[in-house]
């Protein structure tokens, strides 16, 4: 079974248990995340590897262009569901997010959340690469080595200093969020500790990297 089909089981099983409630449970919980790309305010947004496409679906509410791609066709199929269903309105089409057709500088920001985990680090050089071709900025959400468990079972769990070592020679911050899995249900219930979340020091399950065009040679390309 192919790696798309896999994670189309996964995410299509929660289709119908995405509630309104389970909706803006994702969104908080990835608040920094989406902070981190609408704090920008930027006018076009590219989202790679979309999933159920909450986050292009909540991030549609407030630029006028957002798209998500996914390279399976049936995780396309199940985003513009979503998105449909929360009266979301971006676009959503099947892409490969290593190389895409679309024209230098088509968007402000290219964001992703939980895609480049799976890959080694050639790989996640290409996606930053292609990334910073089509924007300027990418906003990226991983799991950190704290978030305690593997959900599709290939995830390299890493911290912010793998990531610096994996990105050397780029523009990149880092920093966590995010409570860790055994705290989700507990904290969500606990005033004190959802104020915590926004401590990137006290919740560590997610890192989110800030990755900026520099000086590297293909960017005079750009």
């Amino acid at each position: 079974m192919s790696f798309e089909r896999d994670w189309y089981s996964y995410y299509s099983q929660l289709e119908r248990s995405t509630t309104a409630i389970r909706f803006a449970s994702s969104i908080f919980y990835h608040s920094v995340y989406i902070c981190g790309i609408l704090r920008h305010r930027p006018k076009r947004v590219l989202e790679v590897g979309c999933g159920r496409g909450i986050t292009s679906t909540f991030i549609s509410y407030f630029v006028p262009l957002c798209v998500g791609v996914d390279s399976e066709a049936r995780m396309v199929k199940l985003a513009r569901s979503i998105n449909k269903k929360f009266l979301g309105r971006a676009h959503f089409c099947i892409v490969n997010g290593k190389r895409t057709s679309f024209s230098n500088d088509s968007f402000d920001i290219v964001c992703s959340q939980g895609l480049l985990e799976h890959y080694d680090d050639a790989q996640i050089v290409n996606f930053i690469d292609e990334w910073l071709r089509l924007a300027p900025l990418c906003v990226v959400s991983v799991p950190s080595k704290e978030y305690g468990r593997k959900d599709f079972g290939n995830e390299r769990l890493l911290t912010t200093q793998d990531y610096l070592k994996i990105l050397e020679g780029y523009r990149v911050v880092c920093s966590y969020y995010g409570f860790s899995v055994h705290e989700r249900v507990f904290s969500l219930g606990n005033l004190s500790r959802i104020l915590g979340a926004f401590n990137p020091w006290k919740y560590r399950s997610q890192i989110l990297l800030i990755v900026k065009r520099n000086m590297r040679g293909r960017d005079s390309n750009r």
